[in-house]
């Protein structure tokens, strides 16, 4: 099962920013703050779609906020971030990139959770081997509702709009473990 982190993009501070969106910021007219990150950190993962990785996770990322009367801020990211994965097992190499835009446009309290309403613009998702060959590339905009639980685990999401290819989103995101595994077997 992929976890909320790996459904999005700019992969980055996703989880600092949907807390963040649990708690409003105060509203003024026009107001908009920003926040920008560069970031390098390493991973050892015991278990990413069954393989034992350690490498890397890079990128910048700019969050800006608006609040708005009575509600939560509407937010957008823009970035790109590259992730190298090495099977610990056979030194196989799996690449995972994005770039574009991530934008909240709305948050509803469902009563279990929060129904998240979010556009990707650009380059959502782009698995690669460690030789460049590539394996998924979803491009364009895609629309989806993503349903997380108070504690922010994703539960659920829909795609609500595509244009452009959007093979992952396409099979439900189930490519994207397949192509995982395809380049770390």
């Amino acid at each position: 099962m992929r976890t909320f982190r790996s459904l999005t993009s700019p992969i980055a501070g996703l989880l600092v920013l949907a807390a963040l969106l649990v708690t409003p910021l105060p509203a003024a007219a026009g107001w908009t703050k920003a926040f920008h990150e560069n970031y390098s950190n390493d991973v050892d993962i015991l278990d990413f779609c069954g393989f034992h990785i350690t490498g890397v996770d890079e990128g910048v990322v700019n969050f800006f906020f608006t609040p708005v009367d009575g509600a939560p801020p509407r937010v957008k990211i823009t970035g790109n971030s590259t992730s190298t994965y090495t099977n610990v097992d056979n030194g196989k190499q799996v690449i995972i990139s994005s770039a574009g835009q991530y934008r909240i446009i709305s948050e509803v309290d469902n009563g279990a959770g929060y129904t998240l309403s979010v556009v990707n613009t650009g380059m959502p998702e782009k698995i690669s081997t460690g030789d460049g060959q590539v394996l998924v590339k979803d491009v364009g905009l895609l629309g989806r509702v993503i349903y997380v639980d108070y504690d922010l685990n994703f539960v659920s999401q829909e795609v609500v709009f595509e244009a452009g290819p959007h093979p992952d989103a396409d099979s439900d995101f189930q490519l994207y473990c397949q192509a995982i595994t395809s380049a770390l077997s």
